[in-house]
């Protein structure tokens, strides 16, 4: 099984860093014209930056998943490798009472947080879908936002 994020988190964030981008090009471009003083930033900065924005949309609407086999449970990306948990260390999963941060824990046997990630990406549904086939229980789901609930906080 592999929950990909919510729908606005797949479209909403690439657009908002395309946004950003087209208006960097725009600055880079202007600048360029205009040959401006040499204290100031040079032309090339806001195009780099551009491309740098642009990067990350296509990498993290891409590449953000969580997977789960028979044995493993997988989350990515991570900059310096993937994230693996043996499928029996989770125990259960619980959605955090912060509207602000809204982190959702996934919990060991004993009680401790064996890792976080951000409930607004991937959803109630697409937790909840997780917490089924991994067998585990879902405290706390009311908690669990997702950009469609904005507006009707409980």
């Amino acid at each position: 099984m592999t929950p990909f994020p919510t729908r606005t988190y797949r479209w909403a964030y690439p657009v908002f860093f395309v946004a950003l981008a087209i208006g960097g090009l725009w600055i880079a471009i202007r600048d360029l014209i205009h040959w401006l003083q040499p204290d100031s930033v040079p032309w090339w900065f806001p195009l780099v930056f551009t491309v740098l924005l642009t990067g990350a949309a296509i990498m993290f609407n891409r590449a953000l998943y969580i997977r789960v086999d028979d044995s493993t449970v997988t989350f990515a990306p991570n900059l310096l490798g993937r994230r693996v948990f043996a499928r029996r260390e989770i125990a259960g999963i619980r959605g955090s009472s912060s509207p602000l941060t809204n982190r959702t824990v996934f919990l060991r046997p004993d009680g401790s947080t064996l890792w976080s990630t951000a409930g607004l990406v991937w959803g109630r549904a697409g937790l909840q879908s997780l917490a089924d086939y991994l067998g585990v229980p879902l405290d706390r789901a009311k908690s669990i936002r997702s950009y469609w609930d904005f507006g009707r906080w409980s």
